[in-house]
């Protein structure tokens, strides 16, 4: 599983109030071993309360990252709720043959999954795209790249096998980009820019 950066950052401030505590601890010990309590040496009374304090405030950070580590579990990944016997409605991405029929594909298979947010269909496919960029991949007609495609369906809850039919219908798509360019290629064709675009 890879580690968010929030979970990274929660680590690293967990590991310094630790180490901050530890630190906090052994000057409290030491200073404690060298005040004389019978002394009126009030500078030796000071620092023993100042360390103590150090004490105190570093086991509240520890507690405060323990706090927000605990509250943050994570969900359960989202599933998609199947169709009841006999009516399948999820669409089927191995029909399509463009990039916009995919895109359509795509866009009609969050529908199905009851139309998640982009943020939390981000959030469910653990970052794998931004719910800016689901939104843009949903919203024109161009091939997304194959991360953005699984991102969508792991977003939406999709099972494994959504994930293998959508992966097989954007290599097929993506194949076919590559041999019609590499065999314009090898033609000596080349695309001209159009007057009317210049």
């Amino acid at each position: 599983m890879v580690a968010s950066n929030w979970d990274r950052t929660a680590t690293a401030r967990m590991e310094a109030a630790l180490r901050a505590l530890a630190r906090a601890e052994a000057a409290l010990a030491e200073a404690q071993a060298r005040a004389d309590p019978a002394s009126s040496d009030d500078h030796g009374r000071w620092l023993v309360a100042m360390v103590n304090e150090a004490v105190s405030t570093s086991a509240m950070a520890v507690e405060s990252a323990h706090r927000a580590v605990a509250a943050r579990k994570p969900r359960p990944p989202r599933e998609a709720v199947p169709d009841t016997d006999g009516h399948d409605l999820c669409p089927d991405p191995l029909a399509a043959q463009t990039p916009a029929e995919l895109v359509d594909a795509l866009c009609h298979y969050r529908i199905w999954a009851g139309e998640p947010s982009f943020r939390q269909m981000a959030a469910d496919s653990r970052q794998r795209a931004a719910a800016s960029t689901l939104c843009t991949a949903l919203s024109g007609d161009a091939l997304p790249t194959l991360d953005v495609v699984l991102a969508v369906v792991i977003g939406c809850g999709g099972s494994e096998e959504d994930q293998r039919r959508f992966a097989t219908a954007w290599r097929r798509i993506r194949l076919g980009q590559a041999s019609s360019g590499s065999a314009m290629a090898r033609s000596g064709l080349r695309v001209l820019p159009s007057a009317a675009a210049g």
